[in-house]
């Protein structure tokens, strides 16, 4: 209770988020891609295709033509509480031969940067087991700009990965270095993006005997994910390296919505 209180008083005195003056809403239009996001989108094709796509599709991810003329395809229509996309007469759907596996009853918490190739490694796994997952930026993490709620005491490292119901703030050995997670529907707070794939795949992921190890190669192949990763961020122009001139300089402090 006396946390709760503290945490509520340190929120309260922070300065309220408002609008800025003479703030007007934008016109609705039909979602578009502007020539000023061309060289993004190009870029992070060239970076998905660096990276084999890896991530792009879940663990045992198995297409089908649910419909073609009409014509309704006997297992392969959607049952309840599932879907299809209609493209003219065809309707597909799809699905995985593994997933879902066991999943966590409150999103997984993992502190990250985009351009680290090891954070990167942590969100294709994320990817891979269709996990619901809380990503917190940590902008200039390798100069030491951490949030004071992960990082108040002892060194830190990112990614961390944060499973909550975490263990107490006394317990906990911080190093500089990401990523870092922590899952709250377990004790477990940990470092090292190995690590972290490793629990992930264990906690969340199928039996390893319901799919080939082979098909995590991208991952698990440390000199292809590192060099490839490590050449998609820079194609990418590094995002998320150092923290943007313009940020407010409380954001770290604020809770998530």
């Amino acid at each position: 209770m006396l946390r709760a209180l503290l945490l509520i008083g340190c929120c309260a005195a922070l300065a309220p988020v408002k609008l800025p003056d003479g703030f007007k809403a934008p016109t609705p239009k039909p979602l578009q891609i502007g020539d000023s996001e061309i060289p993004d989108l190009l870029s992070g094709a060239a970076a998905l295709a660096v990276r084999l796509a890896t991530g792009t599709f879940v663990l045992g991810w198995r297409p089908c033509f649910a419909e073609v003329g009409g014509v309704k395809l006997f297992g392969s229509e959607p049952g309840a509480g599932e879907y299809a996309l209609s493209f003219g007469p065809v309707r597909f759907r799809d699905d995985s031969s593994v997933l879902p596996a066991a999943r966590p009853s409150k999103p997984i918490v993992v502190y990250e940067y985009e351009s680290s190739p090891f954070c990167r490694k942590v969100r294709e796994m994320c990817c891979l087991l269709d996990l619901e997952v809380e990503y917190r930026p940590v902008p200039g993490a390798r100069g030491g700009a951490f949030a004071k709620e992960l990082f108040a005491g002892g060194k830190t490292m990112v990614p961390y990965m944060v499973r909550l119901r975490r263990p107490s703030r006394a317990s906990r050995r911080w190093r500089r270095s990401v990523p870092a997670q922590v899952d709250e529907n377990a004790d477990v707070a940990m470092y090292e993006s190995d690590d972290i794939c490793q629990y992930l795949r264990e906690t969340y992921g199928p039996a390893q005997d319901a799919y080939d190890p082979k098909a995590l190669w991208p991952l698990t192949f440390g000199p292809f994910q590192l060099i490839t990763s490590t050449l998609a961020a820079i194609v990418r122009g590094l995002p998320g390296g150092q923290r943007r001139p313009d940020a407010r300089s409380d954001n770290e402090e604020r809770k998530p919505l």
